[in-house]
């Protein structure tokens, strides 16, 4: 009989909520997914990533971005600042609720598997990077976490990604009662909600629970222009910032992507794995090269990964990482050979007729180690 009167119960308590928000709109609500949802609110897409929206953004407001190609990946358990501490560029003893790091985790010979943005808004650290290079930083950092009996686990699929990119970011995100950091990768979290502010001080980044993902949204775009993910890659290349992906990995080292100059490496904190390479190479010696921000010849089709070239050398002198396609021409982030930008002697083809042409960064860089 008990269990009788808990399935009536239970049948009873359906019918309730049926009549009041309506059998489509429950259904619907339970089994539309996260691209679904940005379809129906004009999204075009390219694989998973957002290229554009119906309606064309308005310049006055901000550009609200899904950032579908980065994920999340939780490390938990009662070793993990130990076990992260020994592994990664930054002082995980820094993060916390309301301070988040760049950083980068390395292989012994100090090259990059990943870089990232990580911050502690629980008893978790979150760690938010490309989507296309998790399973390697995942796989490796798990055979270290059995000894600190931690959890390493992609949780991507359990948090939406967006970005408000803009000079009017602040003001809009107040006026909608969303907490407004103000200093740079200070975090502030709202209802589980965590919104960070981006380096530069033009936008905010915006982790979101999934089941209140939607409702977000839903908020943000009637005062945020949205926007294909091309204002985020924008943002990136003006801003100096590149990500390791898939294409990358254990490519480069940490200084060959700026990170000193982006406070991504802690000289000072100890020992972590390929440190030794790092600090020799920040102390001992001269970086060959590095990343810059250039521009591109017009009309000419590039991609991520595209060598570059210079008449002074026999061999390639750096490759693109990532690409602004917003600008006519198009800008770039690009690893290049510092004695290549010296002569002004870069090419975007091995005839040298193609030739490309250097940017200024939000910050100074030099090609000595210190």
């Amino acid at each position: 009989m008990h269990k009788i009167a808990k399935l009536l119960y239970c049948r009873l308590l359906i019918s309730i909520l049926a009549s009041k928000f309506g059998n489509w709109n429950l259904e619907t609500r339970m089994s539309t997914s996260w691209p679904e949802f940005l379809e129906a609110q004009g999204a075009q897409f390219n694989g998973e990533q957002v290229v554009a929206f119906s309606k064309p953004p308005h310049s006055s407001q901000p550009a609200l971005v899904d950032l579908s190609p980065m994920g999340i990946v939780q490390v938990s358990g009662e070793g993990s600042s130990k076990l992260l501490q020994g592994q990664l560029t930054c002082d995980i003893n820094h993060v916390n609720n309301s301070n988040a790091k760049l950083g980068a985790y390395c292989t012994p010979k100090g090259r990059m598997l990943n870089n990232f943005w990580v911050w502690q808004p629980n008893d978790n650290f979150m760690f938010f990077l490309p989507r296309n290079a998790i399973t390697n930083f995942s796989q490796t950092l798990s055979k270290y976490a059995v000894f600190y009996k931690c959890t390493i686990s992609d949780s991507s699929d359990e948090w939406v990604q967006l970005a408000i990119i803009g000079s009017e970011a602040s003001s809009t995100l107040t006026q909608l009662g969303f907490p407004t950091p103000s200093d740079v990768l200070q975090v502030a979290t709202q209802n589980q909600l965590q919104v960070i502010t981006l380096p530069g001080k033009q936008g905010y980044l915006l982790s979101c629970p999934k089941s209140q993902a939607e409702d977000c949204w839903s908020k943000l775009s009637k005062h945020c222009s949205p926007a294909g993910y091309g204002y985020w890659q924008e943002y990136l290349v003006n801003q100096g910032i590149a990500w390791v992906d898939q294409q990358c990995q254990e490519k480069y080292l940490p200084q060959q992507f700026n990170l000193q100059h982006l406070e991504g490496i802690n000289f000072k904190k100890g020992c972590y794995t390929g440190q030794e390479v790092v600090a020799r190479t920040q102390y001992l010696g001269k970086l060959k090269s590095c990343l810059y921000r250039i521009t591109l010849p017009k009309n000419t089709a590039v991609l991520a990964g595209q060598s570059l070239y210079s008449p002074t050398h026999n061999s390639s002198v750096g490759e693109i990482i990532s690409l602004n396609h917003a600008t006519q021409p198009t800008e770039a982030l690009a690893v290049l050979m510092t004695k290549a930008i010296d002569a002004n002697s870069v090419y975007l083809d091995q005839d040298f007729s193609k030739k490309v042409h250097l940017l200024s960064l939000p910050y100074t860089i030099t090609n000595e180690g210190s």
